[in-house]
């Protein structure tokens, strides 16, 4: 059988048997979502001055989530196909939800970091588990968030705007400061190595290559210690998963040459002290880490005086006697909502790692899903340490990553109950039943 052109297989979203033609649902939804996932991540308000007049955040999340509840009610999106994580993202919204009346500080801003924050994630997320069915459409989403980081970190370094010697993001939003740019970057970072391996094009791979050299730049000049420990682990995960396991080794000779560059570039004496003070914080003379850790000593003990509800989502800046953050998500949860928050968070992260588990044994011989099921593993364990120096519990960075890995795990599912592509027995096939015996034509997809 002959090879199929890339243009015509990328009609197809999902491998099929010769003959039937799947066709993806709700597209007013999809790219609904992913108009609200450009503006999240690229920002537009923030490089065109006149969309500032139109307030595209909410107009297109109010867009994705009007057309999400009509594919709901029409059935085309069965809410009975949710995974498990859905449903204790939908928990964790009702224990927000109840924390505001009990608030004992501020119940007005309990209200707005619930109902008008925190149920936009929600939706989005649940969004992605819905619209997000084949593969072409994950990757287009995975392709968004890492060009929009990647493009923000070069643009970021060019224009080198330093708030006390540290680079901080041009734009706003997640980029604001330079705590939420560099997790930003250390999160989006196997993405892009992902589609780094993923191209043949020459041109994308180097693209791709000095977007992920400058976005290692950019954590490095936050002087970020949170960002520096998530991608230290993005980067040690992709190195040992695409490198070692998968038999690259220019990978290894790469990421040595790139960290001596990073040495020669956090050279100065100010940022080795810096790092050092992640171990020992009575040794930084601007006071950051000590005041962390007072304020990790008192996100713990106002989580203890009140247990069930916790001070109300938003609330814990009131209360810390510093007005600031947890810098930590895991106390952030358990102060501002009650332990059961917190229960009910890392059961979705932990969904999130069973996800990736079993997509890798489902798309065995799959180069392409392997590929995004190990870049979205490493976001994941990037997350789990960055999110302890950091308060993410209310942003969209944990749940989307949730999101696009029951995604992928229900594709993975599809692919693994599909007829082979190739004629082989059944169990060689990955899946188990009657063994189909017509061939289809081998397809090879585009690259971004």
């Amino acid at each position: 059988m002959g090879t199929v052109n890339p243009g015509s297989a990328r009609k197809s979203p999902v491998s099929a048997p010769s003959g039937f033609e799947v066709k993806e649902p709700m597209p007013a939804a999809y790219l609904a979502l992913l108009a609200f996932i450009v503006v999240y991540f690229a920002r537009p308000t923030d490089w065109i001055s006149a969309l500032n007049m139109l307030p595209l955040g909410k107009v297109t999340g109010i867009v994705a989530a009007a057309t999400l509840a009509i594919s709901v009610l029409s059935g085309r999106a069965p809410l009975n196909r949710l995974p498990r994580e859905a449903f204790y993202l939908v928990l964790l919204f009702a224990q927000l939800a109840l924390t505001v009346p009990f608030s004992p500080v501020w119940r007005g801003g309990a209200f707005e970091v619930v109902f008008l924050e925190f149920s936009k994630v929600v939706v989005m997320t649940i969004g992605i588990m819905l619209i997000a069915k084949t593969l072409k459409r994950l990757t287009m989403l995975l392709f968004v968030q890492a060009g929009a980081v990647a493009t923000v970190s070069v643009i970021s370094l060019l224009k080198s705007r330093l708030v006390a010697d540290r680079l901080t993001g041009f734009l706003n939003g997640i980029y604001g400061n330079p705590n939420d740019l560099a997790l930003a970057v250390a999160l989006a970072f196997p993405m892009c190595f992902a589609f780094l391996l993923r191209t043949r094009s020459r041109l994308r791979k180097i693209v791709w290559s000095f977007a992920i050299v400058t976005m290692v730049g950019v954590v490095v000049l936050t002087y970020s210690r949170a960002g520096l420990l998530a991608l230290l682990v993005a980067g040690g995960v992709c190195l040992w998963e695409f490198g070692v396991k998968g038999r690259r080794q220019y990978l290894v000779l790469v990421a040595a040459v790139t960290g001596f560059g990073v040495l020669i570039l956090a050279g100065s004496a100010n940022y080795a002290k810096r790092i050092e003070t992640i171990f020992e914080p009575n040794e930084d003379a601007t006071g950051s880490a000590q005041a962390r850790k007072y304020l990790l000593k008192t996100s713990i003990k106002v989580s203890l005086e009140h247990p069930l509800f916790g001070v109300g989502p938003g609330n814990f800046e009131i209360v810390s006697g510093a007005w600031r953050e947890t810098h930590n998500t895991y106390t952030q949860l358990s102060s501002e909502a009650g332990i059961a928050a917190l229960i009910l968070f890392l059961l979705i992260m932990r969904r999130g790692f069973i996800n990736i588990r079993e997509t890798k044994r489902l798309v065995r011989g799959k180069p392409e899903e392997q590929l995004f099921a190990t870049a979205l593993g490493a976001s994941f364990a990037s997350f789990a340490v960055g999110s302890l120096f950091a308060s993410a519990a209310y942003q969209f960075f944990p749940y989307f990553l949730v999101g696009y890995t029951s995604a992928l795990r229900a594709i993975a599912g599809t692919e693994a109950t599909a007829p082979s592509e190739l004629n082989q027995p059944p169990q060689e096939a990955g899946f188990r039943g009657t063994a189909y015996r017509s061939q289809v034509p081998k397809v090879t997809l585009g690259a971004y």
